[in-house]
């Protein structure tokens, strides 16, 4: 959750109610906060503009609702006007997520309940912390939330009056309702619901508001989200220990692309460059080649060239472009250890310390997505015999017909032709080239001034 995305939600200087900026116009609330026609202003959280009310008008529904015969559709969208809008929208991007299953699942929310009441009649913010119980409330259509804190202020009602229309989140980012209203089922227990956000898609209107103001609605694939999630915060770090006051900068931000060269397949030890061998930018060999070998020699950059294959990857998955392989980067020695899917989990969980089902890489990460393999340091398999047996497995799976499921990015220092050819004659091999002359001194400019 992003705090500065939270606002407050006033009518007519009246009702009270929370809101979450879904971009830097558009913003999520409940109905019940803003039934009605009467005047609406929105207070962001964002620090520089705390003071500032800003005009807003319902967007969605367009009509009045019955939330009492209907709860689930107690959820409303809200337009700043124009001339009261932010001049650069949020930097990031909501996430949106369900509750499935019957387990519960943790969750926290934020808003400016009566608990969060000052002296002058202002507000500041309470949070929600606690579980969405899955099993309770079935019928009712909405989540029900157990909050560890009962904010409860006696005779004079409930100290959440004011947080509906907040947002509620995963902790893992990701936002799945809207906090609606509070049930005091026992004297010792403090219950929320909240309207679902999987059940605000099928409410007329509702996804085509979202649509037209640029959100994307798509509910995130867990537990895909959580690795894209873990594997962008981990691609981003340097492949060796950092020398400068032991901080190094992120890879991405003094990393050059280097240029490949194809290799022609001959006998022999190493094969030969191509008579006349050209020069092309790294990204293009994936966009080329179902599977390939990468060559370097020690220290040539083949590990920071798969990190930033795979930062760029994450992120263009958590993005929502769903239209290139997920890739998945680990280290040739894990994959010598039982069948391939059950490696890449336990590689995946041992790195990025999750808990990924064993069964995980066994599907494609989402429909017609293959995964894309990034297998780094095939020459650390020290067995020629183990690295055979490997490389005869991946040209298996990559080859077979019926299901794109996985494709292979091998990099390796230089090893005999005849292991590699092992991959198939129509596998090209690209001989990584390094930094020349003029690129060295851009290198070191980045690396000393970003860290």
């Amino acid at each position: 959750m992003n705090d500065n995305r939270v606002v407050e939600v006033r009518v007519a200087n009246k009702r009270v109610g929370s809101g979450y900026l879904l971009t830097d116009r558009l913003v999520l609330t409940a109905y019940h906060v803003v039934a009605g026609g009467a005047p609406i202003h929105v207070q962001p959280l964002d620090g520089r503009r705390s003071a500032e009310r800003l005009p807003a008008s319902r967007c969605w529904p367009s009509g009045p609702v019955d939330i009492k015969a209907a709860p689930e559709r107690d959820a409303a969208l809200l337009l700043i006007d124009a001339a009261g809008s932010r001049a650069e929208p949020p930097p990031d991007r909501v996430r949106f997520g369900e509750v499935t299953g019957r387990d519960c699942v943790s969750c926290w929310g934020l808003g400016f309940p009566d608990a969060a009441k000052r002296a002058d009649g202002s507000r500041d913010t309470m949070a929600v912390r606690g579980h969405v119980d899955p099993l309770q409330g079935l019928r009712s259509g909405l989540l029900t939330v157990h909050d560890n804190k009962r904010p409860r202020h006696g005779d004079h009602g409930s100290g959440w009056a004011g947080i509906s229309g907040g947002p509620l989140f995963t902790t893992d980012d990701l936002l799945i309702g809207v906090l609606v209203l509070d049930r005091n089922i026992t004297v010792n227990s403090s219950v929320l619901n909240a309207v679902p956000f999987s059940g605000m898609l099928d409410l007329p209107g509702f996804l085509d508001t979202l649509t037209a103001h640029g959100v994307d609605p798509r509910i995130a694939h867990e537990p895909l989200d959580t690795y894209l999630t873990a594997a962008s915060r981990a691609a981003g770090d340097q492949p060796y220990a950092g020398v400068l006051n032991d901080t190094t900068p992120p890879l991405a931000k003094v990393y050059l692309r280097e240029q490949v060269r194809c290799l022609e397949e001959e006998p022999g030890d190493r094969p030969p460059p191509v008579s006349q061998p050209v020069s092309l930018p790294t990204d293009k060999v994936l966009a080329d080649a179902r599977t390939c070998v990468v060559l370097a020699g020690p220290g040539g950059g083949k590990s920071s060239l798969l990190r930033t294959w795979l930062h760029a990857g994450v992120e263009s998955s958590l993005r929502g472009d769903h239209g290139t392989p997920v890739p998945v980067l680990v280290p040739a020695t894990a994959l010598t250890r039982g069948e391939l899917a059950g490696a890449l989990a336990k590689a995946v969980n041992d790195k990025l310390r999750l808990k990924l089902p064993e069964t995980f890489f066994r599907s494609r990460p989402l429909p017609d997505v293959p995964w894309l393999v990034l297998v780094d340091g095939l020459d650390e398999i020290l067995g020629s015999d183990a690295r055979r047996g490997l490389l005869r497995d991946l040209a298996a799976f990559a080859d077979r017909g019926d299901t794109d499921l996985y494709r292979f990015v091998v990099a390796t220092r230089p090893l005999p032709a005849h292991e590699l050819s092992l991959l198939g004659a129509h596998v090209p091999w690209f001989d990584l080239l390094p930094f020349s002359h003029d690129d060295v001194p851009q290198v070191a400019h980045d690396w000393f001034s970003k860290s």
